[in-house]
């Protein structure tokens, strides 16, 4: 009842290719630092922004999340991607699918696969699970404070990025010998 599947081959279509991670959705380029995409990406699926995405075999491990930084892309086939209901704000969606309710619910709907790395998922048992949510308008208050502390977290991280590049060249030069330490 929350989530539409959604199977729209990207064809032709020049996108970024984008791969699933238990960090988020992110450039494949940049993740792997390589392509690993295959030559041929005609076959891969297009995703939109508000697009929910899952590895059809790591979502146990949370592999999954809400296509938000990216307005398309391109990512494998064998990714599933789904729309949102209406019983959903697409802002909240982009928090409940990365909540730990929906990672142990999908823990809960996964069997084991050909190795104990890899899981599959039992669609029939995912959609008798039942989800206890708060109504559009509450959602979106819930949402618009999670953003808040999203983007203080964001910059914060940032800043820490700064402060360790900042480090890195304090070091360097000390152990050059540029810059000395006076006692």
């Amino acid at each position: 009842d929350l989530f539409n599947s959604k199977k729209v081959e990207a064809g032709k279509e020049e996108l970024e290719i984008l791969s699933v991670t238990k960090n988020g959705v992110v450039p494949q380029l940049e993740y792997f630092n390589k392509q690993i995409a295959s030559s041929d990406t005609e076959k891969y699926l297009k995703v939109e922004k508000w697009d929910f995405v899952m590895s059809g075999l790591n979502f146990w491990m949370g592999s999954i999340d809400v296509v938000y930084d990216f307005e398309k892309g391109k990512i494998s086939p064998a990714y599933k991607v789904f729309t949102n209901t209406d019983q959903l704000s697409k802002e909240y969606m982009r928090f409940f699918v990365r909540s730990e309710i929906m990672k142990k619910s999908l823990i809960g709907c996964s069997v084991q696969g050909a190795s104990i790395v890899r899981r599959n998922l039992d669609k029939d048992m995912l959609e008798n699970f039942k989800y206890l949510l708060p109504l559009i308008d509450e959602q979106k208050q819930i949402s618009d404070i999670l953003s808040v502390i999203d983007r203080e977290i964001r910059l914060l991280e940032k800043e820490r990025n700064a402060l360790k590049k900042q480090k890195k060249g304090l070091m360097q030069k000390l152990l050059t010998g540029k810059v000395r330490v006076k006692v």
